[in-house]
């Protein structure tokens, strides 16, 4: 046992304890690695939807893109677009012309899955056409500022992301004719951010995370997100948000407003945009949570059932012990010994079995045959018989001196050691110790022992627990009894009475001298 606390616990405690640990430890174990299981797995699968998620939003705005650069090619190299970039805007044209034109760009934006909004820039004439605004001088619209800051030198088309140039609208420009550098004409396609907020939400059906979205350009600027709340919000370089968007592997937490969020992020691929999911924690380990207290709720109630029983069971392996002790004992049976029960017992069964064999001896003192007279002469003469008489005489009376030697020296002996080691049979051995001293072995090794008890307790600071184990007594009710029996008090009022007798014998002893 490595831990003394448990080392000095009584049997019946430890059995307790072991029947406990052992009915309810693996319970806990099954517990433990369910609840992990199920927590690992759900946030796999949380994991999972996010990128799916993310995925899908990746996909529905390149469609967009797509179809906006399609749109945006079949109107460029219409002809009727062509003819009206160079010869001026509807209204400076014929009518018919003009109605032709209004309704060739009507019939692309309805063919288009979102809705957008088409605006032609006449540079020769500096005039601005729109499907739904105002028209306008280029001077005075927000494509000049946009124009003057984007590189115009290449026949490629190039987009403008929300608030990036104070624009409230995702737009699509495109050279007019289509293979000129933007000398001409242009046409730009408009998307109104309510249309990307309308994208988020849509992919965000089924997803029951809270997750908010935002798409963030290549410096740092949301354009587009779920709420419409953030968009043209610029990433603060402090905040764990830039930290994830410029790197994504740094951190996959956030706190914003109070609110722990998981964030989990996609670049596109061929444009330096970044989709980020924010989803709160306590909604995203919600489900985990839950299976997580129903789990150990269960494992509770099953460690709290396995103690029962292997508290019950317990009590049962112990039971024929604690019988023994109650018939042994009556101090224990009346629960005034809280000491170990199985080590009381094996004390008590060693202490009845010197009892047995001081026991036995006396029986063989009894039963032994009367000792015969000299022995007879042999062939050898009379000097041979003498001298065999003279060396058994000596040998007996190294016996008894070594018996004696014993009891005075250790307070016990073993007669059967010590007649085999002089080849004496233990009966004689004891009737020739009776005849020496007077008295049977037994008697008189608890004669000494009583004495020699009787001084501890009177001149030393001994207990009576070490008294009893230095006069080899296995248990301390053994001795009490033996010392009750041999003074007729137990040995701690006998240690309690001795001062006053002591008092009384000098009183006594002065008395006398006075009568004297």
């Amino acid at each position: 046992m490595r831990w003394p606390k448990v080392k000095a616990m009584p049997y019946k405690r430890k059995l307790m304890l072991f029947s406990i640990v052992i009915s309810i430890t693996p319970v806990i174990i099954v517990g433990f690695v369910s609840s992990r299981i199920a927590a690992r797995s759900i946030q796999d699968q949380v994991n999972l939807n996010h990128r799916l998620l993310l995925r899908q939003i990746e996909y529905k705005l390149n469609q967009m893109i797509e179809n906006l650069n399609i749109h945006s090619i079949s109107i460029a190299t219409s002809s009727l677009v062509e003819r009206s970039v160079e010869n001026g805007p509807p209204e400076r044209t014929d009518v018919n012309e003009s109605m032709e034109l209004v309704e060739s760009l009507r019939k692309q934006v309805n063919y288009f899955p979102n809705r957008y909004e088409v605006s032609i820039i006449y540079k020769k004439y500096d005039y601005v056409y729109s499907t739904a605004h105002a028209s306008t001088s280029l001077a005075d619209s927000l494509f000049q500022p946009i124009l003057q800051r984007t590189r115009t030198d290449r026949n490629s088309p190039f987009l403008v992301t929300p608030n990036e140039m104070n624009n409230q609208e995702l737009m699509f420009f495109r050279p007019v004719p289509i293979k000129s550098f933007y000398t001409n004409g242009i046409v730009v396609l408009r998307v109104p951010v309510d249309e990307l907020i309308a994208m988020i939400d849509e992919s965000m059906i089924g997803a029951d995370f809270g997750s908010r979205i935002v798409i963030v350009d290549g410096e740092g600027k949301v354009f587009a997100s779920g709420s419409g709340e953030e968009i043209g919000a610029k990433l603060t370089a402090s905040t764990d948000l830039y930290r994830f968007w410029q790197n994504p592997g740094s951190s996959n937490s956030s706190r914003l407003g109070g609110v722990e969020y998981k964030l989990s992020g996609l670049k596109f691929a061929n444009r330096d945009w970044t989709i980020i999911a924010m989803t709160p924690e306590s909604v995203l380990y919600g489900k985990s949570d839950r299976i997580g207290q129903i789990t150990w709720t269960i494992v509770a109630l099953l460690a709290a059932f396995w103690t029962i029983v292997a508290l019950g069971g317990s009590r049962f392996l112990y039971a024929p012990v604690d019988r023994m002790l109650r018939v042994l004992l009556p101090e224990y049976k009346a629960r005034k010994d809280r000491r170990d029960g199985l080590i009381v017992l094996e004390m008590l069964l060693h202490d009845m079995r010197r009892e047995y064999e001081l026991l036995r001896t006396k029986a063989r003192e009894w039963e032994a045959p009367p000792e015969e007279g000299e022995p007879q002469a042999s062939d050898g003469g009379p000097g041979c018989v003498e001298e065999g008489a003279a060396a058994r005489s000596a040998k007996l009376e190294l016996a008894i001196r070594h018996i004696l030697q014993c009891v005075h020296g250790e307070y016990d002996a073993d007669l059967q050691a010590i007649s085999r080691q002089y080849d004496i049979s233990v009966p004689r051995l004891s009737r020739l110790f009776k005849e020496k001293t007077g008295e049977h072995f037994s008697d008189y090794l608890i004669r000494e022992r009583m004495i020699k008890a009787q001084e501890w307790l009177a001149h030393s600071n001994l207990l009576i627990k070490d008294i009893a184990a230095q006069l080899h007594y296995s248990t301390v009710q053994s001795f009490n009894r033996t010392f009750k029996q041999y003074t007729g008090i137990p040995p701690g009022e006998y240690r309690r009475l001795l001062p006053d007798e002591l008092a009384r014998g000098r009183e006594r002893n002065e008395a006398q001298s006075d009568a004297e």
